[in-house]
């Protein structure tokens, strides 16, 4: 009942994380009829391992026992233990049509200040990719649950994967068992308020593990005959940097360019949900464009200097517009507060997560 409490909040993606949460995949793959003292995933009486119960078994359970409604699905297997799966794992995975993350070693932190100490994307092992975790739980963090304030630090690796090059999301990964001590649990909420306290653009897991597939896969090429970049794409990914902060897109006569923002001196383009871009930059500022929203996009369209754009987020919506003086704006539903800073209109609703906004310029 607690479990089923739980997935039927609305801010709660059901996962599996397997039945035995195996310490090590391939040696208990590699080798059944292990001692028990090996201790390479947790002693169940009666249970020998097994690949399909650990993937297979524990979803369809999740799915049938616990899930609060038909409609409410596992969508993310999260690998246990050394999180190195053999490729027929992985193939098991995708069998079971869930998105895999776990794993790797991403705890980039002031004392450590590395490169190396960020992972990449994830890896793939013949032909099955297997996405690693953004950032370390807080295992790592506390040397393995000795320091319980230790997980503080991830704030610090948050910085160092934003800052000077934006490399990585902001994700806390942590045990339940974080909540045993005073000292962890304010560690918590620290990390907590650091993260509220910035632009972010809250999703889900399996829309991040979504995203580093469709990266992996979509095309980016010159156009010689104008230079414009040419994107293709599934449509989810909806943000493209250049490292150049002395540009504009054009939005208007661009295709799926809906705004842009400049980050650590690099220019960040936002696209809409077509997955057919055309890009064209110059030097001449657009009179209207989306400037940052914490939602997607879910709709657009474009006539002559004009745009409507609609965006849905996971919490209540914000988002900022640049609109020059010869532009009328119209949003819906109205926003609950609305804020301008020069040429700069921020908008906030309370409750809603779906709004549009259009825009004709003269």
């Amino acid at each position: 009942e607690i479990a089923r409490s739980i997935f039927s909040l609305d801010n709660v993606e059901m996962a599996s994380h397997t039945f035995s949460h195996p310490y090590r995949w391939q040696k208990l793959e590699n080798n059944e009829g292990l001692p028990e003292e090996a201790h390479y995933n947790l002693n169940i009486p009666g249970y020998t391992f097994s690949l399909e119960r650990e993937i297979f078994g524990s979803i369809e359970y999740i799915n049938k026992r616990l899930s609060p409604s038909p409609q409410k699905r596992v969508k993310v297997f999260l690998w246990s233990g050394d999180c190195m799966p053999s490729s027929n794992a992985l193939r098991l995975a995708y069998r079971a049509g869930v998105y895999n993350m776990n794993g790797r070693y991403t705890w980039i932190n002031k004392r450590e200040p590395f490169y190396s100490y960020i992972s990449p994307m994830g890896l793939d092992r013949d032909g099955y990719f297997q996405v690693y975790a953004p950032v370390q739980n807080e295992n790592i963090y506390t040397n393995l649950w000795s320091d319980y304030y230790g997980y503080v630090r991830v704030i610090e690796t948050f910085q160092l994967t934003e800052k000077p090059r934006r490399l990585k999301p902001i994700a806390i990964y942590y045990h339940m068992y974080s909540g045993q001590k005073i000292a962890s649990l304010k560690a918590l909420r620290e990390v907590y308020e650091y993260a509220l306290s910035q632009p972010v653009n809250p999703m889900f897991a399996s829309e991040y593990a979504q995203r580093v597939l469709e990266f992996r896969n979509m095309a980016i090429a010159e156009d010689v005959r104008d230079g414009s970049i040419v994107v293709r794409s599934e449509g989810n990914l909806k943000t493209l940097r250049v490292d150049e902060n002395r540009i504009y897109p054009h939005v208007f006569e661009s295709k799926g360019v809906v705004g842009f923002n400049y980050i650590n001196q690099s220019l960040y383009i936002s696209l809409d949900n077509s997955g057919d871009y055309k890009i064209l930059l110059g030097d001449k500022e657009p009179s209207f464009y989306l400037v940052s929203s914490n939602g997607q996009i879910v709709e657009s369209s474009k006539k002559t200097n004009g745009m409507s754009i609609k965006i849905k987020a996971h919490v209540p919506l914000e988002y900022e517009i640049y609109a020059s003086e010869g532009c009328s704006i119209h949003m819906s539903p109205k926003p609950d507060i609305m804020e301008r800073r020069g040429s700069i209109l921020r908008v906030r609703y309370k409750e809603e997560r779906l709004g549009e906004v259009e825009a004709s310029c003269k």
